[in-house]
């Protein structure tokens, strides 16, 4: 299912260590991640666009924004050379062709269940020098400028406007949306967003404590930052615990008391049908980004034995050389030595196949043992809800009345200090002094 997902961060001179904006070039690039590379007036190979990146960061002046970094979810409804196209045509729609960009896309192993795309703006125009995008202008600048008030929103607004006419122009009926639920006039409790960090917490059934937190983003509305108050929203528990509850409510909402088990039964079936498909649909999206890596590896190694070839050739005395090198029999001891050097290739070649297929065979496993437990607990997390709104309207509540007036939760645990981190798949290995990062679960 198409979701909207968009995050729009900065790196500047100012507020990050040199060299944080070429690190995050390494680390959106990384070959096991990364399936495919686009980018435009600017390398798209690591270490050129790296040394690239930290030439333009000296040249900038000390206080400026060196990039823009914008994550984006890509729909799965999608197949790699669509989704690649929208990632492309929503860079260009974004910078019109004026300002250098690179994007990465990470589809394969652990994010083949979570496609998403890493973008990389540098605003400066590419003829004059001079910011394009402005994104960090103030709603003033921006509208003096003759562009959107709020360059994040505007970013929101062109990703879905190019994600829906990617899926249109594919032929699917799925669209995304950028408004919240209410906006949209959706009877339905939001969930919450789950990161990696939080689905390993869930795996061992770990619960890390709440607090309240604050997002440290700066707007003319939020002056200093906006506040998240854990401990009210989850009810002291963790995050994948939360969403749980609340799917099960969305589910049984709006179930009147003379046909509640219908209704549950109803609500089971859609809760075993869907956690088939997206088991199914989970399968297919590992297949495909396993066969992606087996492809990626025949190629390398393809090139690499051409490129070993002719390195034998060169090795092979020619000529009158060849001739002397025959007759002393020389020329014998370096066929030798390259049969040696190619049988050690081939056992090389061999060994990666064999790591690779262990690696692929590992995920399979996880995978299996992640939906398993994701889809055990949901279904425990479900009856409990089904059984607790079922004692509420035998009492002579509502579904819905029970829900407006279901108790409140203590979080029940010390409120340790929690260290800081960047969003789930943005913030690991990289230099940068913390200004730029938000509080996490």
């Amino acid at each position: 299912m198409a979701i909207y997902s968009l995050n729009h961060k900065s790196i500047g001179r100012a507020t990050h260590q040199p060299g944080t904006a070429s690190a995050h070039l390494k680390y959106i690039t990384r070959p096991r991640a990364a399936s495919e590379i686009i980018a435009e007036h600017m390398p798209s190979e690591t270490t050129p666009a790296m040394r690239w990146m930290d030439a333009e960061e000296q040249a900038s002046r000390k206080n400026a924004r060196v990039i823009d970094k914008v994550m984006v979810a890509l729909p799965r409804e999608l197949d790699a050379i669509e989704r690649a196209e929208l990632v492309t045509a929503f860079a260009c729609e974004v910078t019109k062709g004026r300002v250098p960009w690179v994007a990465a896309i990470h589809d394969m192993g652990k994010d083949a269940q979570n496609p998403h795309a890493h973008f990389a703006f540098r605003d400066k125009d590419i003829d004059t020098g001079k910011r394009v995008l402005r994104l960090s202008d103030s709603e003033r600048d921006r509208t003096k400028a003759g562009l959107e008030p709020n360059g994040t929103e505007w970013l929101r607004m062109t990703w879905e406007r190019c994600a829906n006419e990617a899926l249109e122009k594919a032929g699917h009926a799925a669209r995304i949306d950028r408004r919240s639920l209410e906006a949209q006039g959706i009877e339905r409790e939001p969930t919450v967003h789950i990161g990696p960090k939080a689905n390993e917490l869930a795996a061992i059934d770990k619960v890390p404590p709440s607090k309240v937190a604050n997002d440290n983003r700066v707007s003319e509305r939020y002056p200093e930052g906006r506040e998240i108050r854990w401990p009210e929203i989850d009810g002291g528990k963790s995050r994948v615990e939360h969403n749980r509850t609340i799917r099960a409510r969305n589910r049984l909402a709006g179930a009147q008391q003379d046909r509640f088990r219908q209704a549950v039964g109803e609500a089971w079936q859609e809760l075993v049908t869907e956690q088939k498909r997206d088991t199914e649909a989970a399968e297919r999206r590992r297949e495909a980004a396993q066969k992606l890596e087996r492809e990626r590896l025949t190629k390398r190694q393809e090139r690499r034995a051409e490129k070993e070839t002719r390195s034998d050739e060169q090795k092979r005395p020619k000529g009158i050389i060849g001739f002397v090198f025959k007759l002393i029999g020389k020329a014998a001891k370096i066929e030798k030595q390259i049969s040696q050097a190619q049988q050690r290739r081939a056992e090389r070649d061999a060994a990666e196949w064999v790591r690779l297929e262990a690696r692929q065979n590992e995920q399979r496993a996880s995978l299996a043992r992640s939906y398993s437990f994701m889809h055990d607990m949901e279904r425990k997390e479900f009856r409990a809800e089904a059984k607790r709104l079922h004692a509420e309207i035998t009492s002579g509540k509502s579904i819905r009345e029970a829900r407006k007036n279901r108790p409140e939760r203590s979080p029940g645990r010390s409120l340790t200090p929690r260290r800081y981190r960047d969003d789930d798949d943005d913030g690991r290995g990289r230099g940068g002094n913390g200004r730029d990062k938000r509080l996490g679960r």
